[in-house]
């Protein structure tokens, strides 16, 4: 899918950005998650990819511009865009009125991007796993996308990879960009001097407008971060950690009211949810919007969903209390 790039230079935009983040580059061990991690790609994804995306919910929630959200849209193209409440949302996801934050841990590249895509070696081959780490208030959840191929690579035996990771930390909201062993010649980058790696505001329209946010730019021994649209020369190399620290969340923590932690997600047999209060109605839904477990009504901060009888898929849970409603995607494997 190509998508278009629009800068905005809106004075009002670049002073709301100017002081939402911090930009440091450090190195350290590239680690693969665990063999425990687990896999959002099979068998959602296809084996092509070409912006595959899955919604997940959260384990806690996350700030982007000065909003708190509690899920988000995977895709394989490098990128997480977040959402809150999914209810109405048009399919294939998303709402052309809405403009919406998304982070760009190896995103698609400054031009060609029909052929620049991020794509699957083979079935099983490129996963996109996920795992969380740490105690509850200071978990780490991560994000790894795993020996990733090119749409424009033209080696023989299509030998161009890639391996990086995103972190985002509990309650401060900042960001952390892994990068490990990978493999791109100019072949790969289709023209493009390098990915496009930040983070930004984008209009949720079919043909997808990028707006200013924040960009790292230069080589992998000079990077940079500006508000203006840009991009790499070159990547990152291994070991590389490009660490944003979220100046809007220092000394801040903040609960989404009428929200709710729920996981594992994905799952398999059962899904457990945290609730704020005692008083709540849980609804599930599945991606048609068909009703799969009616209205019920608890008296308690904790609850228990057996899922392992529902057929694999996505599916919405809905928390309602006095605080207000909440949606949450989950997905069942």
């Amino acid at each position: 899918m190509k998508r278009i790039l629009l800068a905005i230079t809106s004075l009002a935009v670049c002073l709301q950005l100017a002081a939402q983040y911090t930009f440091t580059e450090s190195s350290g061990q590239y680690v693969q998650l665990s063999a425990s991690a687990d896999s959002i790609t099979d068998p959602l994804f296809l084996p092509d990819w070409d912006d595959d995306w899955i919604r997940i919910g959260l384990p806690f929630q996350v700030n982007m511009y000065g909003v708190w959200y509690d899920s988000a849209a995977v895709e394989t193209n490098g990128e997480l865009v977040f959402y809150n409440d999914w209810t109405g949302v048009a399919d294939p996801w998303y709402d052309v009125n809405d403009t919406v934050p998304c982070m760009m841990v190896f995103g698609e590249f400054f031009s060609e991007f029909a052929t620049g895509d991020l794509k699957s070696k083979g079935p099983n081959l490129s996963p996109i796993l996920m795992e969380v780490t740490g105690a509850p208030g200071s978990q780490i959840m991560k994000l790894e996308w795993r020996n990733a191929g090119f749409y424009a690579d033209t080696s023989i035996g299509f030998t161009n990879f890639v391996n990086f990771q995103i972190w985002i930390h509990e309650v401060s909201s900042n960001i952390e960009y892994h990068y490990g062993t990978s493999y791109i010649d100019l072949n790969s980058f289709d023209g493009s001097t390098g990915p496009t790696i930040g983070m930004a505001t984008t209009d949720l329209t079919p043909n997808w407008t990028l707006f200013d946010g924040y960009y790292i730019t230069g080589d992998n021994s000079s990077e940079t971060m500006g508000t203006a649209i840009g991009q790499m020369t070159g990547q990152p190399v291994d070991s590389t950690i490009y660490f944003f620290t979220n100046l809007a969340t220092v000394g801040i923590e903040q609960v989404i009211k009428g929200s709710f932690r729920m996981y594992p997600n994905p799952t398999r047999d059962y899904c457990y949810l945290q609730l704020e209060n005692q008083d709540n109605t849980i609804t599930i839904t599945d991606a048609t919007g068909r009703i799969v477990m009616s209205p019920t009504t608890i008296s308690t901060t904790f609850y228990t969903i057996d899922v392992s009888g529902f057929a694999r898929g996505l599916y919405f849970v809905t928390v309602t209390s006095g605080n207000g409603s909440c949606t949450k995607p989950v997905s069942v494997q």
